[in-house]
């Protein structure tokens, strides 16, 4: 018997006392290793009185399935709710009464929808944050564009050069005529950006 594996399925089987677990959810839960060495690791704790078992005939469809858990269980912790996310929900023991077990099923059912129309919510809105900056982005692209072929289709016929003058008084000079419509162009871009965003 591999000590791994046997490690695993009572870990398994432990952590969901005091129901039954079936065969092949003890498989896929412990995927990594191989089915065979599992299914023998299991008959060999049977065959030592570690586990109990009971078998599920289901005659009508012939796929009859084995379900464990430990033999003994005294003095073990149970689990008595499941985390998902930040909701705690009810296990469905099975020492519970079944005319208890509707109500116990239903209230799971309702906290997952709760649960789901909040990630919807939250989803919902994060997308909306992001298109917002992606519009907001593509719009100060665009604005940015507009803005320079703006600045130079108004402002090259301003520009005047005098041979006169010094370099920095030409500069100066141009600089004036251009600097008002590149403010207002600037002022356009941030407005344009603060409302898209």
């Amino acid at each position: 018997m591999d000590m791994k594996i046997r490690a695993a399925i009572l870990k398994l089987l432990i952590d969901r006392i005091p129901n039954f677990v079936p065969e092949a959810t003890i498989v896929a839960r412990l995927a990594q290793f191989p089915a065979s060495d599992i299914r023998h690791t299991l008959d060999s704790l049977r065959k030592a009185g570690e586990v109990d078992f009971r078998d599920d005939p289901r005659p009508e469809s012939g796929l009859s399935t084995r379900f464990y858990r430990p033999d003994s269980f005294v003095g073990l912790p149970v689990r008595d709710t499941i985390r998902i996310g930040n909701l705690e929900l009810p296990r469905l023991l099975s020492d519970s009464q079944a005319s208890l077990f509707p109500e116990v099923f239903n209230e799971s059912l309702e906290q997952v929808a709760d649960y789901a129309r909040d990630l919807e919510k939250r989803f919902g809105a994060l997308v909306r944050k992001q298109q917002r900056k992606y519009w907001a982005n593509v719009a100060s692209l665009f604005g940015v564009f507009i803005s320079v072929l703006a600045l130079i289709l108004v402002g090259l016929p301003k520009i005047t050069t005098n041979p006169n003058l010094p370099f920095w008084a030409v500069v100066q000079l141009n600089l004036a005529q251009v600097l008002p419509i590149a403010a207002v162009l600037a002022i356009f871009l941030l407005l344009m950006r603060w409302v898209l965003r």
